[in-house]
């Protein structure tokens, strides 16, 4: 294990690039902390580590100072990345070119995205928990994946972009459980469960769960 930033500031939701030369990563400034309480943090940017330099240039990618961009995502080929951007009163997918430039709205009403293998579609996160859906690059033919309402997790594409990989609240832990239910005290203080689910995009086939072990699962995510 390596660390690779350091400093004042508060880095999170990094993710490589596909040739694997370079990292993308979301980083507030201007930290201050207190008792180890977080005080102060300045809106998260884009930014873009080049691993391949022993100097691991950093370039800022985004500017602003009123409002959070974080999530970024490059796309395949390296040309665009994708980001959550909370400009406006309901997070939105933007995408801009990797340069910086070029800022344009995608998809709006997201948590989490991810582009196919190809680049040709892109996954989404719809609610917190909520569904997923995917939709051209362009944000249009959008399509709903799953239906449980109960997705938390960025889905994840196979790399023969047929299937997507996912992390879901399991009911029985008391997540989806009414106050009104005979059973709701028993639940009162119970932490939620995510098991893995994968399912096909063509919907076909009802998904499958991987895991159902009692342990929380998360983060699942394909190997190249």
């Amino acid at each position: 294990i390596r660390q690779i930033t350091s400093g004042k500031v508060r880095d999170g939701a990094a993710s490589w690039s596909f040739d694997g030369k370079k990292v993308y990563f979301a980083r507030a400034s201007n930290v201050e902390v207190l008792n180890n309480n977080e005080l102060h943090t300045g809106a998260p940017n884009i930014w873009e580590m080049e691993m391949e330099l022993e100097s691991r240039k950093m370039r800022q990618l985004t500017t602003s100072e009123d409002y959070a961009n974080f999530h970024p995502r490059p796309s395949p080929d390296g040309r665009k990345i994708a980001f959550i951007s909370l400009r406006n009163p309901m997070p939105q997918i933007y995408i801009m070119n990797s340069d910086g430039t070029g800022e344009q709205p995608l998809i709006e009403d997201v948590m989490f995205g991810n582009w196919s293998p190809y680049g040709t579609r892109f996954a989404f996160l719809r609610g917190q928990p909520g569904d997923i859906f995917i939709a051209n690059t362009d944000g249009k033919d959008i399509k709903q994946i799953t239906k449980t309402g109960r997705v938390v997790s960025e889905p994840s594409w196979s790399s023969d972009a047929k299937r997507i990989v996912y992390t879901e609240i399991n009911p029985e832990t008391g997540s989806e459980i009414l106050p009104s239910s005979p059973i709701a005290h028993e639940h009162e203080h119970d932490v939620p469960i995510e098991d893995v689910w994968i399912t096909e995009i063509d919907g076909e086939k009802p998904p499958i769960r991987l895991t159902n072990g009692g342990d929380s699962n998360s983060l699942p995510y394909w190997t190249k």
